[in-house]
Order: C-alpha cells, then structure tokens, then sequence
C-alpha cells in the first residue's frame, strides 16, 4: 500500500481519461465541436474522430506557439527562453511525455457461414461464429482487460508532420483497415509522467457488436518506475523487511508443529489438519510468500524498463519503429504485472483479518463474533440452501420479465449482482417500471416481502439466537479485554523484576504431563520442577486452578453422591436377580453398573492401594456411562433415581404377587414349584387405576 500510492497513479489517470473524452472532439461547427468519443456510432465516425479530435489533441502542431483564443504568434517571434512548456516536443498534457505515438491494433472473428436462414435474401457475406469475441452488452473491466490475438498493428508517429498521418488515416480507411470482421479496436498511447515518474498507457477501445452498435471504453494500466521512492526509501525497505521476517517465522513455527505432529503419528497430523485456524495459517503464509514474489517481479521489471527508456531514441521513426513496439510491449508487460500485483493485495488483508480472529479467540468476548458463527454454520449452511433456491427463481423471473429491456437483467450474471442490489436497497424502481408497471410491482413486491423481510430477517434470527447462547455460556463475568491488558502487563513486569516465572517456562518443566490424570500437583512439584519459581506464585497458580476446577465442575454431582447411589443399585440388583424374568427392560443398563462396581471391587483387592480419587474416578465414569455419555453427572443421578424408584415398586409387586399366590393356592394344587414365582397376570392399562403393571 505504501508502494503504490493510489492517489497519484489516479491522478494521472483521471487528467489523460478526461482530456480524451472531453477535448477529442469532431463534427465541428467553427471552433465547436458538437460529438466526442461516445458519439462515434459508425466506422465513418471513428475515422472523423481520429482525424479531428484524437491525433490534434495527443500530438498538436508545433509551427505556431499555443496562445489564447484569437491570437496566432509563431515560435520565431518568442524571445529567447520563452519559459512555455508547449514547446517540448512529444509533451502531452504539459507534464507528460508522449513515448512513440499512437498504436493501433485490431481483433478479428471467426467467420463462417451464417447459421440463420436468409430469408430475405439479404447476406452476401460470410457470418461470425467466435461467441467468445462477439460484444454483446456494454463489456466490463475484465472483458476489456482479457488479451486477444491482434492482428494489423498500425503507428501514428510524433516525429511525423500532421498532413503525413491524415494522409496514412485516409489510405487506412479507403484500404479498409475496419472491416466487417473486425470485432474490436484497440488505441495505445503510451505515455511518461516525469513528476511523479509513472509509466503509463492509456487504451481507447472500441467494440463492434453483431447488431451494428460501437461500444466505447476509456482506460488505462499505470505503474511506477520506482517502487522505493527517495522520499521514504528507508522506510519502505524498513517494512519490507519486517514483513518478510514475519511471514519467515510464522513459516518455521508451523513447520515445527508440523514436524511434531508428524513424529507423534498420523492421528495427529490429522487433528492438525482438522484444525480451521491451522489452515489459516498456511493461507496467511503462501498469500504472503506470492505476494513477495509478485512484488520482487515488478521491481526487477520496473528497473529493466528504466534501464531501456535511457536508450529509448527520440524521435521514433519508420527506421526504428521496432524499438518503440518492444518498448510499450515491455511497459504492457510492468503494467500486467502490477495488476496481479494489486489483486494479489486485495487477498492478503482477507487472510491477515481470519488470522486477526484466530488471535481473538484467546479472549472470550472477542472470540463472541467466531464462536457464533462456528456454531451457527450448519443453521446458516442449510438456509443458504434455501435462500439460494428463492433467490435463483426470482433471478430467473427476472431476466424473463425484464431482460430484454435492460441490460442489467439480459445475462445470469449481471441479473444476479442486479438482484442483489436491489436486496441491498438499490431499488431502481423508476427504471424498473418502464418494463411495466403492474409487472414491476407484483415482482418487486414479491422479492423485497419474501427474501428481504422474511428470509433475511430468518438469518439474523439465526445468528441471535447463537450469540445469545455464546454470550450466556462465557457469562457475565469473563474477563473484559483491558483486565486481560492489564495482567498480561502486570505478568511482563513480574518478569522483568524476577519475581515470577512466565507460564510457558512452567508448562515446559512439564513436558510428559499427562492431562487426563488425576494426580495432584503440589507447591513442592512447582518449586522442584520449576527453576525460579517463588512460593507465593505457586500458591497463586494452583490456588487459580482449583478456582477454574471448582467454577466447571459447580454444577456436577458431588461423588460421595455418585458413590452412595452405586452402593445402592448394587443392593437393589442383588434382590432383583433372584427375579430376573419380571424385571423391566431397563434392568441390563443396571447390569452395566454392577459390572463396574465389581470392577472396583477387584481392584481394591489388588496389591496396589487404588487411591481414592482413582476410586471415585471409576465410579462416576460407570455411572455417566449409562445414558448417552452426557456431561453433566447431576442429570445422570437424577435417572438413577428414577430408575431405583421403578425398581423398588417392581421389586414390591413380585413381593406381593408371590404373597397373593400363597394365599390361593390349596396344599399343593399350585401350578409352580413353591420356590419360584408365578407370572402375574398382564392388566391393561387403567384397570387399577394408576397404570401400573
């Protein structure tokens, strides 16, 4: 950005496109000319236009001195000195030098035989079949800028007198240098700034569409002969450098976690790969290294093209015309060159903003913006599916409805940016009703009530509805970003004084830490481990993480809990084997648990003192393991309870079912051995009542 310095290559560009569009006049009447480049309609026209208004303007005749209007003095009659810029040769626009002349250049179509019946009688010639050539529509930027194969380069030279280029402009024009296979027209005038030192070529082109209309576009490329100014040279390079160094080392820091992740195993690289902040960091480090390259190419080519306009010989002439072809070809070539440059920048800020993300991500309400979007992505993926199909479809209706009366709607690409206009609120309803009122109205109603006011509105609620769960979830009192200043500040300074350890320091004296283990860590630990460590910051440190630990697990049931209810479901499963077959469906998830407290039971018979944190660890993974592996344990002992309720009244009702089958059996009339139970007898449901079984 400091490189380019927009402004002034605008500048310049503004004063070369006005002045042609302006001041290139034809069709006079005295000293007025009433048409200029937008009214050239017919070939007849571009010949009048080059003749009167584009060569007098770009290189005027030097036999008498420009003065005011009425007054005629020839250079002789100037005193000696005459401090007039006009009389430099080759000057266009008083500060610019004009390098060469004017270049013309033409496209050609395919021909062929015409595919549509000549039903009047009417084609005598042979058709266009090239659709990539044809200008339909007004043709954009990068229509303009897309190369062609030019055929009949033709020069108008400075060094020549005015009547010997009208004389060439008339031969091409009886010669027939437009034809009717001609598709464009392309005019160079390549020029030099020498204030500002900005190579230029301005481009006059000229479209011809099968339908017989001309369309005309005035642009230009420019492009600086030095990229380190005088002015700020130890500043450009200053950044420069600054900014190679920072893409160096986000290379080797990631090409060391890389070679981590490589040496730890292939599960690894994966979750690495996995990682969307990791992929922005590559993203961040090719766009950097192209954008480098890029640059280094154009100031090699800017210094070359430096180097050939010292040898350039004014004036050009039919000798050494040569010369100026590979010269502007050169300056076409820096121009190109730039542009991808350019392009290439306007990438670069988008992946240094994902990156700015990434880093605010490590402070909770910064990362509120991230985090919504993270987890709205499949809500918002699955409306985009939706508002994609609406949106197509009135698209659709659109260049149905309205593409043949203007251009914005005739084509799928130009009715979409349309369509999307008008989402934004450029309406454009007054052009838009010359197709038709009532036409104009049931459509635009249609799309601003369904795809504004609904769909749109569908979006933001879907984007609310996320952060208000991320903003309940980091709660009311996360740590605000000038807290999070502020200790980051007030650590640096307990650095700087010695009196605390930095927290990487103490996470690299713990190198083969197991996270997932429930071992305590110690003062003593920290000391010992820790080279510099005091008492007082380790008391601090551990103090934090018991509070952090206590503010996740807040909510969780207490383990004694946990272990009680165990003992419990494994007093209940005891009564419940003896009548296995009328348990409910329910009973083998009890199973499971008495399993696992058989498991416990084992291992307290072991040699080794399982310590009770192991203990109560085994006990509340077995527990949480008879749902759907949710989270929260206190959700997982509210189930156990419901479900030790059930199995008492299960349990109740074998009770009473084998004491009813006692009492109406006679001797030994039962159908069941004495031992064993009869199967109650199935009830609907309602017949007792209650509902119960």
């Amino acid at each position: 950005l400091f490189h380019m310095r927009l402004h002034l290559l605008r500048e310049v560009s503004n004063a070369v496109e006005y002045d042609i569009q302006e001041n290139a006049n034809f069709a006079f009447t005295g000293y007025f000319g009433a048409k200029d480049i937008r009214d050239v309609k017919h070939i007849t026209d571009f010949y009048s236009w080059m003749r009167n208004g584009l060569v007098p303007l770009v290189m005027p005749d030097l036999t008498e001195a420009p003065m005011a209007e009425d007054r005629s003095v020839s250079f002789d009659a100037w005193p000696d000195g005459a401090p007039h810029m006009m009389t430099r040769f080759n000057a266009y626009l008083d500060y610019n030098k004009l390098l060469g002349g004017i270049r013309l250049r033409q496209g050609w179509r395919t021909e062929g035989e015409c595919s549509a019946a000549d039903v009047v009688g009417f084609i005598e010639r042979k058709c266009s079949l090239s659709a990539d050539e044809q200008q339909i529509l007004q043709p954009d930027m990068i229509e303009i800028r897309r190369s062609f194969e030019a055929h009949d380069e033709t020069w108008l030279l400075r060094s020549a007198n005015r009547s010997d280029l009208f004389t060439k402009l008339g031969e091409m024009e009886d010669l027939g240098w437009w034809s009717a296979r001609t598709s464009r027209v392309e005019i160079a005038i390549p020029i030099y700034n020498t204030e500002y030192g900005i190579f230029s070529v301005v481009y006059v082109h000229l479209f011809l569409s099968r339908s017989g209309r001309i369309y005309t576009v005035i642009m230009d490329e420019s492009a600086w002969a030095t990229w380190y100014h005088s002015d700020h040279h130890i500043f450009l390079t200053l950044v420069d450098s600054v900014w190679c160094i920072m893409v160096t080392v986000m290379l080797i820091s990631e090409g060391v976690e890389v070679r981590k992740r490589i040496s730890t195993g292939r599960k690894a690289l994966w979750s690495y790969i996995q990682d969307f902040w990791n992929i922005v960091d590559w993203f961040n480090i090719v766009a950097g290294y192209i954008l480098i390259i890029f640059f280094i190419r154009v100031v090699i080519l800017a210094n070359s093209l430096k180097e050939e306009a010292a040898l350039f010989e004014d004036p050009i002439t039919e000798a050494n015309q040569e010369q100026a072809q590979t010269f502007v070809s050169d300056m076409e070539t820096l121009m190109m060159a730039t542009l991808d440059l350019r392009r290439m920048g306007s990438v670069q800020p988008v992946s240094l903003m994902l990156r700015l993300f990434k880093a605010y991500s490590a402070q909770p309400r910064l990362a509120m913006v991230t985090a919504t979007v993270g987890r709205g992505a499949t809500d918002m993926l699955h409306f985009a599916f939706v508002f994609m199909t609406i949106f197509i479809t009135y698209m659709i209706g659109a260049m149905i409805g309205f593409g043949k009366e203007f251009d914005a709607f005739a084509t799928p690409g130009r009715a979409a940016c349309r369509c999307f206009s008008v989402l934004m609120g450029d309406l454009g309803w007054d052009d838009l009703q010359i197709a038709g009122r009532l036409s104009a109205f049931l459509w635009m109603s249609q799309f601003m009530v369904l795809i504004y006011l609904v769909l749109l509105n569908m979006l933001l609620a879907i984007i609310m509805d996320q952060y208000s769960k991320v903003k309940e979830s980091i709660g009311e009192s996360a740590e605000t970003l000038w807290s999070q200043g502020y200790e980051i500040y007030r650590r640096w300074q307990g650095r700087v004084k010695r009196t605390r350890v930095s927290l990487n320091a103490i996470l690299q004296a713990f190198p083969e830490m197991d996270h997932d283990s429930l071992r305590p860590i110690t003062v003593p630990d920290l000391e010992t481990k820790v080279q510099g460590i005091r008492t007082q910051q380790a008391l601090r440190l551990l103090g934090q993480c018991y509070d952090d630990k206590q503010e996740k697990t807040e909510e969780e049931a207490d383990i004694e809990d946990v272990e009680d209810k165990c003992k419990s479901i494994d007093n209940w499963w005891k009564k419940v084997a003896q009548h296995r077959s009328f348990a409910p469906k329910w009973v083998p998830k009890l199973l499971f648990v008495a399993k696992s407290l058989d498991h416990v039971e084992k291992e307290e018979a072991t040699p080794r003192e399982p310590t009770r944190a192991e203990l109560l660890h085994d006990m509340g993974k077995s527990v949480t393991s008879m749902e759907t592996a949710q989270d929260q344990s206190l959700l997982q002992v509210q189930r156990l309870e419901a479900l030790l309720f059930q199995l008492n009244r299960s349990v109740e009702a074998i009770e009473r079912s084998q004491a009813s089958t006692q009492a109406t059996t006679n001797g030994n009339g039962s159908p069941y051995p004495q031992k064993a139970l009869s199967p109650p007898k199935r009830r609907r449901r309602g017949e007792n009542g209650n509902g119960d079984g």
